[in-house]
């Protein structure tokens, strides 16, 4: 597993100034489960804000990000949030799109 310091470093990372690294931040922070707890809600606040970012790839990404939180019930808006998200890119064009938000929704 991640080191305090590992964990630490990717937590600042939220607030870095491209919403592309807060997100990938935020999901990573989400895949350490319990090591990265104390940073959880942050991570969420962050995607929460991305998954209305115009661009679709940063909504995508920000909804990945949100479903690495759903096994929390304190976070089940959360999950609803990234599952609209997501929903909305399924019939993308863009096949990477579609392939990011599928795995959005299907993330237990």
């Amino acid at each position: 597993g991640a080191s305090s310091s590992q964990v630490a470093a990717v937590a600042t990372l939220l607030e870095d100034d491209f919403i592309q690294v807060q997100c990938a931040a935020a999901e990573c922070l989400g895949r350490l489960g319990k090591a990265a707890a104390r940073h959880a809600a942050a991570a969420c606040e962050v995607a929460s804000w991305a998954i209305g970012n115009p661009l679709p790839a940063i909504r995508v990404s920000a909804a990945l990000s949100l479903a690495k939180y759903s096994g929390d019930p304190s976070r089940a808006q959360f999950l609803e949030q990234a599952c609209a998200a997501a929903a909305a890119e399924l019939g993308s064009k863009d096949r990477i799109l579609a392939l990011g938000a599928a795995q959005a929704i299907g993330t237990p």
